[in-house]
């Protein structure tokens, strides 16, 4: 989809024309629609997922609740193929891959996130230990 084609789908989403100003491709401009309609309106609890086209295997995960992100996911690569495009591995990682890894996804849950759900609060400041100052 071109970036101007994207861009009009975006304002009649509801994003604000400043942000889509930014953006230099139609994935920006999709994030952006994610972030500032979708998201938002994800109340109820949700696993969103990214599936590549083609393929029955999800990518991706996130859980989101009441518009807040709580966890994530992601399926590990582990083809040395991919980790070394030109049959060179550029780090220790695409090395070990040469000697073979047995499927891997990756879990993250955002306790930070947790405790804005649990406590209602509207800013991730108001319940981290140290937060970044106000400017």
């Amino acid at each position: 989809m071109p970036l101007d084609e994207a861009c009009a789908v975006a304002e009649a989403a509801g994003v604000r024309a400043a942000d889509l100003a930014t953006c230099r491709s139609a994935e920006e401009v999709m994030r952006m629609v994610y972030q500032q309609a979708i998201l938002p309106a994800l109340i109820q609890p949700n696993f969103v997922i990214t599936t590549p086209p083609g393929s029955e295997r999800i990518e991706r995960f996130e859980l989101v609740i009441n518009g807040i992100t709580l966890a994530s996911g992601c399926r590990e690569e582990n083809d040395p193929a991919c980790a070394a495009p030109n049959g060179v591995p550029r780090s220790g990682a695409a090395r070990v891959l040469m000697f073979g890894m047995p499927p891997a996804t990756s879990f993250t849950l955002h306790l930070d996130r947790v405790a804005m759900l649990l406590l209602n609060a509207a800013d991730i400041r108001d319940v981290i230990v140290f937060p970044f100052p106000t400017e």
